[in-house]
C-alpha cells in the first residue's frame, strides 16, 4: 500500500497523459485521416504544411517568399521558423532523410496532439513545486481535459504553430519558476534554459512580446527574480538578435527584449543592494517602482515611434476595435463574452467547469503572494492575471489561459480535499471522485463537439481542389515551381510574375486550400490579403463591375461553396463594406389565428450577387414567370438604417417580378417589398452571365432551399 501511495503521482500523471491523448485523438480521427489523405483542421494548418513541404524539398534551406500565397503580390514567409523546422526535422528523421508527402502530412497531424498530451507533465511539475503534490496531480488532470481554445490548438490535425507556441511559453515559465527554488549554479542553469525556451517561443510567435514583459513586471514585485529573469532574457537575446527576421513583429520583439533587459538589469542590481542594506519591504517596492518608471521613460525617449506603433497594433488586435477588419472577422480575435453561444455557455465551452474552481483558486493564489513572498509564486501570479485578462479581451489567449485555469482549478480542488480530515479517507476519495466526474461531465461533450466535426476540406471541397490541380493550367508554367526554393525579395523589389500567372477566386479562408491542395494561387488568403476584393466580387450585383473586378485580380477561375450564400455570407458582406440587410433578413410572418412564424427572406440583391448567380443558378438565365414571386407587406416600422422592420402582415403572390413591381408602384401608400423565402427561387429575373462557365460540380446534389447544401462548384472565367 505504501509503495502504491509513493507511486501515485507517477500513476496520476500517466493517466492524465493517456486521457489527454484520447481526448485529442479519438474524436478527430475520422475527420483527419480520410480516404483522400490527411485533412488538416484549420486554414493556417494548411499554410504551415505548404511551407513544410517546400522546406523538405530543400531541407534545411527554407524559402523566404511564396508566390503561391496570394496573387498578385505573393507574400514573404514571415512565420517564425521554429515550428516549421521542428515539424520538418521530425519528418526528415521519420522518413530516413527522404520523407514522402504522406509521411510529412502524418507528422504534421500527430505532432500537435503529442505536444498537447505531454503538457500534463510540466503542469504537474510546476504545480507540485508551487502548491504541493496533490495540487500537481489534480492540475495535470484538469489540463488533460479542459476544452476550448487550448484543446483546439493541440488536437489531431492542427498543424498550426499554436501547439508549440503554448508548449514553449509554458516551458519557459516552468523553468524560470524553478530557478529561484534551486541552489548554486543550478538556478542559473534553469534560468538559461528558460531563455532557450523563450527564444524557441519567440521564433515561433514573434508577436508574443508579452512573455518577456511578464518576466520583467514580475521582477518589479519580486526583486529576487530579477537576476534570473535578466539571465533568461539575455540568453534569448544571444540566440535571437544576431539573426534577421522577416516577421513584421521583429522590431517589436527586439523592443520587448531590450525593454525587459532595461528593467531587469537595474532591478538585479537593486536586489544586490537590498541584500546588503536590509531594506524594508516598503522601501524595496518604492525604489523598484522608481526604477521601473525610469526604465520606461528611457525607453520612451529612445524608441518613441516603435512604442507608439506597438500601442497602435495592440489596439487593432484587441477584440471590438472599431477600425480593425481583422478583429471583427477572425473568430479567435473576438472577446470571450462575444464568442458563441455567449454568457455562461461560453465559459463552459472554453474551460468546462474548471473556471468555477479556478476563481477561488485565483483568490487563494493572490492572497498567498504577499504572505509567502516566493519569487516563483509571484511570477506565476503575474502570468495568471495576464493570461486571464487576455482571454477576456481575445479568445485566442485561451491557448495560454486554459493551462492557467487548469492549475488554479487544481489548487482549489486540492484545498477542498485537504480541508477534509486525514482520518476521513473515504470522504476524501469520494470528493476527489465527484470532482473528476463533474469535470468529465462538462468537458467531454464540449470537447467532442469542438474536435469531432470535420473542419478541413470536406469531400466536395476536396474533389473541387483536386479537379483544379489536375485540369487547370500551371500558373507558374511548371508544376515543379510549387517545390522550388524561393528566396526572400530584396526591400523595395517586386516579384516578376510569368505571363502564365493567374489567380483563383474563393473565400479568403479557403486560400490555403487553393495553395496547399490544388497548387494554385488564390486571390485572397487567411491573412485577409485580397479579402476585400474577393468579397466585393462575390456580393457584387452589377455583372459588368464584377467582370472588371475579376480582371483586376487576373482571375481565371472561381471556386464557390455553400458558405458563400449561407453561414459565411454576413462576414463576406461585412468584408466588402456592405450590410447583410440588403441581402437577407429574418422576419416574423403573421399566420392565421394570430400566431407568428419566423422566416428568413432573401432580397433582390441576394439573387443579383455573383455568389448566388453562380452557385445557385450556374450563371444561367432565370425567369420568375416559371414559379412566380412574392411581395411582403410589413408593418410600417423602420430600423436606424431605414430598412423596414416589424411583423409581416401579409404575403401576396404574383405571376412574375414585373407584375409584382407594377403592383408596388401603383400602391405607394402600402409598405411592401419584393423578396423570396426560398434561396433557390429568385424574386427577380436574371440574365445569363456570358463571361462565366460552370466547369466542375463536386456532386449531383440538387440544392433545395430548406436544406444546407454541400456541393462545391468551379467556374471558368473569361475576363
Amino acid at each position: 500500500m505504501i509503495r502504491i501511495v509513493k507511486q501515485l503521482p507517477f500513476i496520476a500523471v500517466l493517466l492524465s497523459v493517456a486521457l489527454a491523448f484520447a481526448f485529442r485523438v479519438v474524436p478527430a480521427w475520422d475527420a483527419v485521416f480520410t480516404p483522400h489523405g490527411v485533412s488538416f483542421q484549420e486554414p493556417d494548418a494548411w499554410y504551415h504544411m505548404r511551407t513544410v513541404h517546400n522546406l523538405m524539398a530543400h531541407f534545411p534551406k527554407r524559402s523566404g517568399f511564396d508566390p503561391y500565397s496570394v496573387y498578385p503580390g505573393g507574400a514573404a514567409v514571415v512565420t517564425g521558423p521554429f515550428w516549421d523546422y521542428l515539424l520538418g526535422s521530425v519528418a526528415w528523421v521519420a522518413g530516413a532523410g527522404s520523407p514522402s508527402g504522406d509521411t510529412i502530412d502524418r507528422v504534421g497531424a500527430w505532432l500537435p496532439a503529442i505536444l498537447g498530451c505531454l503538457l500534463p507533465v510540466p503542469v504537474f511539475l510546476l504545480s507540485r513545486r508551487l502548491f504541493g503534490s496533490v495540487a500537481g496531480m489534480l492540475s495535470a488532470f484538469w489540463v488533460a481535459i479542459i476544452p476550448g481554445t487550448f484543446l483546439w490548438i493541440t488536437h489531431l490535425g492542427m498543424a498550426d504553430h499554436h501547439a508549440i507556441e503554448t508548449f514553449t511559453s509554458f516551458l519557459s515559465l516552468t523553468l524560470l519558476c524553478t530557478a529561484p527554488e534551486m541552489e548554486g549554479r543550478r538556478k542559473w542553469l534553469f534560468a538559461i534554459l528558460a531563455g532557450v525556451a523563450l527564444a524557441a517561443y519567440l521564433e515561433t510567435r514573434a508577436a508574443g512580446v508579452f512573455v518577456p514583459a511578464i518576466f520583467a513586471v514580475a521582477s518589479v514585485f519580486s526583486l529576487a527574480l530579477a537576476p534570473l529573469a535578466a539571465a533568461a532574457v539575455a540568453t534569448c537575446c544571444l540566440l535571437m538578435l544576431p539573426f534577421g527576421s522577416a516577421s513584421p513583429w521583429a522590431e517589436y520583439t527586439r523592443l520587448a527584449l531590450i525593454a525587459s533587459l532595461a528593467l531587469t538589469l537595474p532591478l538585479a542590481l537593486l536586489n544586490s543592494l537590498r541584500a546588503k542594506r536590509n531594506w524594508s519591504r516598503r522601501t524595496i517596492y518604492g525604489v523598484a517602482a522608481i526604477v521601473a518608471l525610469g526604465a520606461a521613460g528611457c525607453l520612451e525617449l529612445a524608441f518613441p515611434s516603435r512604442i507608439q506603433g506597438l500601442a497602435r497594433i495592440v489596439r487593432i488586435y484587441l477584440g471590438g476595435s472599431h477600425g480593425s477588419q481583422l478583429a471583427r472577422q477572425v473568430v479567435e480575435l473576438q472577446p470571450l463574452w462575444k464568442a458563441a453561444p455567449g454568457g455562461l455557455a461560453s465559459l463552459i465551452n472554453q474551460f468546462g467547469v474548471a473556471w468555477a474552481f479556478a476563481i477561488p483558486g485565483l483568490a487563494i493564489l493572490i492572497a498567498g503572494v504577499w504572505r509567502n513572498r516566493r519569487p516563483s509564486v509571484t511570477l506565476f501570479t503575474v502570468w495568471s492575471l495576464t493570461m486571464i485578462s487576455g482571454v477576456i479581451w481575445q479568445l485566442r489567449m485561451g491557448a495560454y489561459a486554459g493551462i492557467v485555469v487548469a492549475i488554479l482549478a487544481g489548487v482549489f480542488t486540492a484545498r477542498l480535499i485537504h480541508a477534509i480530515p486525514e482520518s476521513a479517507t473515504a470522504l476524501r476519495t469520494v470528493t476527489a471522485g465527484a470532482v473528476v466526474l463533474l469535470a468529465l461531465f462538462y468537458a467531454l461533450p464540449a470537447g467532442f463537439a469542438q474536435t469531432h466535426p470535420e473542419q478541413g476540406p470536406d469531400r466536395d471541397w476536396m474533389a473541387s481542389l483536386e479537379w483544379l490541380h489536375r485540369n487547370t493550367p500551371e500558373p507558374m508554367g511548371n508544376p515543379a515551381a510549387w517545390y522550388r526554393l524561393w528566396p526572400r525579395l530584396t526591400p523595395g523589389s517586386e516579384f516578376a510574375w510569368p505571363a502564365s500567372a493567374y489567380s483563383v477566386i474563393a473565400q479568403w479562408d479557403r486560400g490555403s486550400w487553393i495553395s496547399g491542395v490544388a497548387h494554385r494561387i488564390p486571390a485572397a488568403n487567411g491573412e485577409l490579403t485580397g479579402a476585400e476584393a474577393t468579397s466585393r466580387f462575390l456580393v457584387e450585383t452589377d455583372p459588368q463591375r464584377a467582370l472588371e473586378a475579376a480582371r483586376d485580380m487576373n482571375a481565371r477561375y472561381a471556386v464557390i461553396g455553400p458558405g458563400a450564400i449561407t453561414g459565411q455570407l454576413p462576414a463576406i458582406v461585412a468584408m466588402a463594406g456592405g450590410k447583410i440587410d440588403r441581402y437577407s433578413r429574418l422576419v416574423f410572418v403573421r399566420l392565421e389565428g394570430g400566431q407568428k412564424a419566423q422566416l428568413r427572406v432573401y432580397f433582390p440583391d441576394f439573387y443579383s450577387s455573383m455568389a448566388a448567380r453562380l452557385y445557385l443558378f450556374g450563371g444561367q438565365r432565370f425567369d420568375t414567370a416559371a414559379k412566380g414571386v412574392q411581395v411582403f407587406l410589413p408593418q410600417p416600422e423602420f430600423s436606424d438604417s431605414g430598412s423596414l422592420l416589424g411583423e409581416v402582415d401579409e404575403v401576396r403572390s404574383f405571376p412574375s417580378a414585373a407584375d409584382a413591381r407594377t403592383w408596388i408602384a401603383t400602391h405607394p401608400a402600402i409598405p411592401a417589398y419584393l423578396a423570396s423565402s426560398d434561396a433557390t427561387v429568385s424574386c427577380i429575373d436574371l440574365p445569363e452571365l456570358t463571361w462565366a462557365r460552370q466547369a466542375f460540380v463536386s456532386s449531383d446534389e440538387r440544392i433545395i432551399g430548406s436544406r444546407q447544401p454541400s456541393v462545391v462548384k468551379v467556374f471558368a472565367l473569361r475576363p
